[in-house]
């Protein structure tokens, strides 16, 4: 599976820089991040790409400033491996969801827990483009709309018994994509929650 992996990223990579025209033996490391104990699971930059959050099988969470590679802040709490991140728009702060079963808010300055979602096997998060909601997908087949400030769900889209291991807003909010282990993609209209389209792979 390892094997895979690399060389699917190796292939998207080459893809990327095929269609860019780019020669890409002169990419250079900028920034190598350390102080996790294990493997790397999920990264994600701020909207200023001025931030990088970095998750881990320890459960641990670190944020680096890009430009000098220095540690900024560790957020601690999750139990268990750190498998999505997101930071708000704004970049001020940062959700995490682990195995733990529980979606996580941070302060990204302070490094303070502000709110705590649990439910039945947490997976993915993605934050609205206004910063207003949080979509999780989860191992329960399960994907919910979160309103941040309360902590309130406001509603949840049933489709599939398989787990929903991504999830992302388009760019105006109105709509969610999902991917599901079932070998489906699914969209949603956020405002009905019904399914507008449905993809099997």
């Amino acid at each position: 599976m390892k094997k895979f992996i690399m060389t699917l990223l190796f292939f998207c990579l080459g893809m990327v820089l095929g269609q860019n025209n780019l020669d890409y033996s002169k990419l250079q490391l900028l920034q190598a991040v350390k102080g996790h104990d294990g493997p790397i699971l999920k990264v994600a930059f701020s909207a200023n790409g001025r931030l990088l959050a970095t998750g881990g099988l320890d459960g641990i969470v670190i944020l680096q400033e890009v430009s000098s590679g220095k540690e900024l802040k560790r957020f601690s709490g999750h139990s268990s491996s750190v498998v999505s991140i997101a930071f708000s728009p704004d970049g001020r702060s940062l959700v995490t969801g682990s195995g733990d079963k529980t979606i996580r808010i941070w302060d990204v300055s302070s490094g303070q827990e502000l709110k705590r979602f649990s439910f039945q096997g947490g997976v993915s998060v993605a934050i609205s483009p206004n910063g207003r909601t949080l979509a999780t997908g989860s191992s329960d087949g399960i994907t919910r709309i979160w309103d941040i400030s309360s902590g309130q769900e406001l509603i949840g889209f049933v489709r599939s018994s398989s787990s929903v291991y991504s999830v992302a807003f388009s760019s105006d909010g109105r709509t969610i994509a999902t991917g599901n282990l079932d070998n489906t993609a699914r969209i949603w209209d956020v405002a009905s929650g019904g399914a507008s389209q449905d993809w099997g792979l």
